[in-house]
């Protein structure tokens, strides 16, 4: 059985091959989304062993976390920017779940991430999510957690406001946008535990620290942080 639907795959593959989000040119069977020589062109920020990385800083003295990371650097106009508006914008759900298992793979490896013990992403507001047909920050923590081997809570952390876009406001204006926004929706699967919370992009932070603060209330639970860019 097992051999007939690698064959089938094989022959679907052969006419109607998918093509890589990047440079169109079709992939591999073993190829997931992009193919090996754009993957190797993706600006990874190798931050996850590193305390002292642009993602630690950039949340450094706001909420008191254990290690935080970032995949890769988000610039305007670069291959990672056009994934990740594909992702949120034009129906690309499969871009969130190979995020996602790039950097479970790269942080069950590291030693600063062994003690993660479940995962979380940061949540839409459900008009938002009904708008889009998914939560992108899902699908990427989702396939995270797989990858890490650890579970993860997609509706434990629940936003309840429906906060305006967050681009073109300043740092202060994030965070008073941001206030209250999210509540926990089943505590007892966060007390005591190590908490890896995820989201795609990480610009000045204010929504991360939201959620962040909000499960820090919770008695012996502990956070850290990790994205799929940091806008530099």
């Amino acid at each position: 059985m097992r051999y007939w639907k690698e064959w089938k795959q094989s022959i679907l593959h052969l006419f109607f091959p998918s093509l890589c989000a990047l440079c169109k040119q079709a992939l591999l069977i073993q190829e997931q989304v992009l193919c090996i020589a754009c993957e190797h062109k993706l600006p990874y920020t190798f931050y996850h062993g590193l305390y002292n990385n642009e993602t630690s800083l950039r949340l450094a003295g706001r909420f008191p976390f254990q290690h935080a990371t970032s995949l890769f650097y988000f610039t305007q106009g670069s291959a990672v920017q056009e994934l990740m508006h594909a992702l949120k914008y034009k129906n690309h759900p499969e871009i969130g779940a190979y995020f996602g298992t790039l950097l479970g793979k790269q942080l069950r490896n590291e030693a600063n991430f062994q003690n993660i013990e479940a995962v979380v992403a940061v949540p839409l507001h459900y008009k938002k999510e009904q708008q889009r047909g998914y939560n992108q920050s899902n699908l990427i923590a989702a396939s995270c957690a797989e990858a890490m081997g650890v579970p993860f809570y997609s509706k434990a952390l629940i936003r309840k406001r429906f906060t305006q876009t967050q681009t073109q406001k300043t740092r202060s204006e994030r965070v008073d946008n941001m206030e209250a926004a999210f509540f926990i929706n089943n505590s007892n699967l966060f007390v005591n535990k190590h908490i890896l919370i995820i989201d795609d992009v990480l610009t000045t932070g204010a929504t991360m620290e939201a959620c962040a603060l909000q499960l820090l209330k919770l008695p012996g639970t502990q956070v850290s942080i990790a994205t799929i860019g940091i806008v530099i």
